[in-house]
């Protein structure tokens, strides 16, 4: 849990809009309420005629992602992780564009771990399997319905604009698209996380009632 502490005004141009008027630093603290070395910071430009940017903040988006990875590994390739942090990384330094590259080769890989398992499905391969390799993305993942997470295919702009390509997209553009994408790879990451804890809760289950048979 984190306390925000946020600046006093100074003596200074009391009145807030006289204050705006000119630009404005502010920087909000976070502190841990239980480890008081544990703090975040957030800088941001106030302006009446700009309004408010956001500048700045420790700890970076990458190393932020670093930590929210973690859960991850044991489900994410040592460089699908590496392209993780990157695309993190540029997106919280407003590279739309590159961020999204990174971000769209996991997405595809997931994909396509999820249709090698869906190969092994014969009811599945009879129905997809001649032309799925010739459909787009959005179509990629309706066929895969049964392997996917009931939310990404449900929603289908979390993902969409893949099949379109991105070299018509603006940095603007990617940067609002960015947030979607990833919260359609999570979705696939924590399926699968998911899906390996319960085997191993199983593998230990059996292993338990094997040694416990007399």
């Amino acid at each position: 849990m984190f306390v925000a502490d946020y600046p006093e005004f100074g003596p200074v141009r009391k009145d807030f809009r006289t204050r705006l008027q000119k630009p404005y630093i502010c920087v909000i603290k976070a502190k841990c309420s239980r480890v008081n070395e544990h703090v975040a910071c957030y800088v941001f430009r106030l302006n009446e005629k700009d309004g408010v940017t956001k500048i700045g903040q420790y700890p970076s988006g990458a190393d932020t992602a670093k930590q929210d990875l973690k859960k991850y590994r044991k489900v994410l390739s040592e460089e699908h992780q590496k392209g993780y942090t990157k695309a993190v990384g540029l997106f919280a330094h407003s590279v739309g564009a590159g961020s999204i590259v990174y971000l769209r080769k996991i997405f595809e890989a997931l994909v396509k771990e999820a249709h090698q398992e869906a190969i092994k499905d014969a009811a599945w391969l009879s129905t997809h399997g001649a032309g799925y390799s010739a459909l787009r993305m959005g179509e990629k993942v309706a066929a895969l319905d049964k392997f996917l997470p009931s939310d990404l295919v449900r929603h289908p702009r979390l993902y969409g604009f893949l099949s379109q390509g991105l070299h018509g997209l603006t940095e603007d553009k990617c940067l609002e698209l960015f947030p979607m994408l990833m919260m359609a790879v999570d979705f696939i990451l924590d399926q699968k996380l998911e899906k390996l804890e319960k085997k191993q809760k199983r593998e230990a289950l059996d292993k338990l009632l094997n040694n416990t048979q007399t």
